[in-house]
């Protein structure tokens, strides 16, 4: 396509280079792409951040990590303000991914210094960290989150501990956490009683994980039917 274009004096343009990555990523054509990126990489504004990550991730996708990381370090230098938020939490959660855990940490500290606090920035890091298992690491930064982000008032970060500690057997500490967001004005989901049922059944407390079942029942918004795999393990 570029030669085409040259060849009838047509300049590329961020569009077109955009919709050729597309249509090469779709196919699954990863020689198609680097030959894009090759063209575009000069021209600072023939291709954004996304189509960058795009080509990131179907590199990743081949086993080509090299060449994947290559494009993640492209895309993070064409992040702008206005695309920040989602750029970065894509970024923390690729490098995750590939388990570049020392990129994971360098990326949040620029997220942090480039994008104001916000319920999304914390659930990308916590989503993150329980990623590697890192419980600790997941409730320090839900302090964080606490203490930055006073205003919130949403459940779904603390639902991602919740979930994990459930996971683990942990399940009094589930249920602490969730009378801890009661305290603080912050109302349970549906399926955060479910959580809570889903540990409780798997540490056979199952009295307790019918209540929480009921609990989850009566505070659906919608008709909703339980997992009928939470009663598997008694």
């Amino acid at each position: 396509m570029f030669q085409d274009m040259e060849e009838k004096g047509v300049k590329p343009d961020m569009f077109s280079v955009e919709s050729l990555v597309a249509a090469y990523i779709a196919a699954e054509d990863f020689e198609g792409v680097q030959k894009v990126l090759n063209k575009a990489n000069p021209h600072e504004k023939l291709l954004s951040w996304h189509g960058y990550a795009s080509a990131a991730r179907l590199f990743m996708k081949s086993g080509m990590q090299v060449r994947a990381v290559t494009a993640l370090l492209e895309a993070e230098r064409r992040i702008s303000p206005k695309n920040g938020m989602i750029a970065y939490s894509f970024l923390l959660n690729t490098y995750a991914d590939l388990e570049m855990y020392p990129e994971v940490e360098r990326i949040w500290r620029v997220y942090k210094s480039k994008v104001p606090p916000c319920n999304s920035m914390y659930m990308s890091r916590i989503s993150v960290l329980l990623k590697k298992n890192d419980i600790d690491g997941a409730e320090e930064a839900l302090e964080e989150w606490e203490r930055v982000c006073v205003a919130y008032k949403d459940l779904r970060l603390i639902n991602l501990l919740v979930d994990a500690y459930c996971r683990k057997g942990l399940v009094e500490k589930a249920v602490a956490r969730v009378d801890d967001a009661i305290k603080k004005g912050r109302t349970p989901f549906a399926n955060t009683w479910y959580k809570l049922a889903g540990g409780f059944f798997m540490t056979c407390q199952v009295r307790k994980a019918v209540d929480m079942t009921r609990k989850a029942l009566a505070s659906a918004s919608s008709p909703w039917k339980p997992d009928l795999a939470n009663v598997k393990g008694c």
